[in-house]
């Protein structure tokens, strides 16, 4: 009987451990999944995974200009509407993956985003948020910006600030293309929208945030472009802006300026009237002022920029030599190609350079001129889009105009180049450069291409290197 007695001691103390290991094992579950729950909800506050928030502007990060794009939108953004479209896709997916996560705005809110039945009901739901004070943005391309163009003119005549983020890639024509060139922003220069160029992912970031900041300081829509695969889809170390650190530079004022003129039921008010020959060419003209600021809003908060993460911007950048007789103006991703080959000539003897565009439109004569070298003899202005019955390609247009009323007269042609992300490599480059040697260079040409229909193309040269000798391959 006692040893029996033992054995069921023996058993209920088995029985007890088993229970308190079960107990153990359950605890510690609960102990890693709040955990897991816990690490969710840090990775979903962060702008881009990484250990820790505050090393967000420290790190560098592998993305490409989509994510860099959707990056910033997300931050400044209220309510997204997306359709998708090749190159911009991306962006759309990125801001829906970050909503989906939890990921917080610089409000302290979840960026709502919703997918429309086209870039036309996109750009209609935007101009409605808009109207009723929520900060809005969303993404397109080509045949899709077309499609918003309607609601862009709705948007600048009402003075609602907003960004349009552009892939830039070419229109349908004789044949349809996903690759990459201006042709679709060319398209939307008359709809009152300020548009900002970046070239690189990097730029991306830093010009996707003066956008947001400058469109509401300004009540100017934005369209912030960079070129389609070329920048949206290349992978390059990018150094992320902060949320925090964007939220240090908002302007409030502004903001709530802004959100008080949302449509309300509470303060109601009349807006998109008819209006009749009498007030109807008044009221146009007297948004006038809002756009004669734009250029040194963009700059002041270029500025800003520069001083949260040190990267300093000019509407118009100029690299090359400070005596340069020959330069080329272009803007998009052909400027690194552009830079390359100028220090290539330069070592030369060869005294070239080239002027970046970042604001296009409105496009300012003076900080253009400021940064145009004096020595300058002969300008060549390269646009990467095509226009068959314009005199001058749109870019072209602009410096001749620039130039003509500042009274400054120089030797300046106009060519286009990459359509449909033709190759445009250094030696083209050089071919722009070599044509302005000529007494009289060749106008309206093209380059890349062998035209021996209307013969408007440069010879090309052979292939150049413009890499550095002390750079190791393998």
């Amino acid at each position: 009987m006692v040893k029996g007695g033992n054995a069921a001691k023996q058993a209920l103390n088995r029985a007890f451990a088993s229970t308190q290991v079960a107990s153990s094992g359950e605890t510690t579950a609960r102990t890693a999944g709040a955990a897991m729950s816990f690490a969710k909800k840090i990775k979903a506050s962060r702008s881009i995974d990484m250990p820790m928030l505050s090393h967000e502007g420290k790190s560098e990060r592998a993305i490409d200009g989509n994510t860099a794009a959707a990056h910033v939108a997300y931050a400044l953004s209220d309510v997204s509407f997306i359709y998708p479209i090749s190159p911009s896709t991306s962006m759309g997916e990125t801001m829906d993956k970050f909503a989906t996560a939890g990921r917080k705005n610089v409000f302290g809110q979840t960026v709502k985003v919703r997918q429309m039945q086209s870039e036309l009901g996109s750009a209609g739901a935007l101009h409605g948020a808009l109207s009723g004070g929520a900060l809005c943005t969303t993404f397109t391309a080509s045949q899709g910006l077309l499609l918003m163009i309607p609601n862009m003119y709705l948007c600048a005549g009402e003075l609602l600030p907003a960004v349009f983020h552009v892939s830039a890639r070419a229109l349908a024509r004789q044949s349809l293309s996903i690759f990459c060139d201006h042709s679709d922003v060319m398209a939307v220069r008359s709809t009152g929208c300020a548009l900002l160029s970046a070239h690189n992912p990097q730029e991306v970031m830093d010009m996707g945030l003066v956008a947001h900041l400058a469109s509401l300081k300004s009540s100017v829509p934005f369209v912030h472009f960079f070129d389609g695969t070329r920048t949206s889809g290349v992978i390059e170390c990018v150094k992320p802006i902060p949320y925090s650190t964007m939220k240090s530079i908002v302007p409030w004022d502004e903001l709530d300026s802004f959100r008080q003129r949302g449509l309300n039921p509470q303060h109601p008010m009349m807006r998109g009237l008819g209006q009749d020959p009498q007030v109807y060419y008044q009221s146009a003209v007297s948004a006038n002022k809002y756009y004669d600021a734009v250029p040194e809003i963009v700059q002041e908060v270029m500025d800003q920029v520069a001083v949260i993460t040190g990267r300093h911007y000019k509407l118009f950048e100029y690299y090359g030599d400070p005596e340069a007789e020959r330069v080329v103006v272009l803007m998009g991703s052909a400027a690194k190609t552009a830079e390359e080959t100028v220090d290539y000539l330069r070592a030369r003897g060869e005294k070239v350079g080239i002027l970046k565009v970042h604001l296009f439109r409105p496009f300012s004569t003076e900080h253009f001129l400021a940064e145009l070298p004096d020595t300058v003899k002969a300008i060549a202005v390269l646009d990467r889009t095509k226009e068959d019955l314009a005199p001058s390609l749109p870019l072209h247009a602009d410096v001749l105009t620039a130039m003509s009323e500042a009274g400054v007269y120089k030797k300046v042609v106009g060519g286009n180049y990459g359509l449909g992300s033709k190759e445009f490599a250094p030696r083209h480059v050089k071919a722009v450069f070599d044509n302005l040697q000529n007494e009289v260079p060749k106008k309206h040409f093209t380059v890349g291409i062998n035209d021996d229909v209307t013969h408007s193309s440069l010879e090309i040269g052979p292939t150049i290197n413009t890499q550095d000798p002390e750079v190791t391959q393998a």
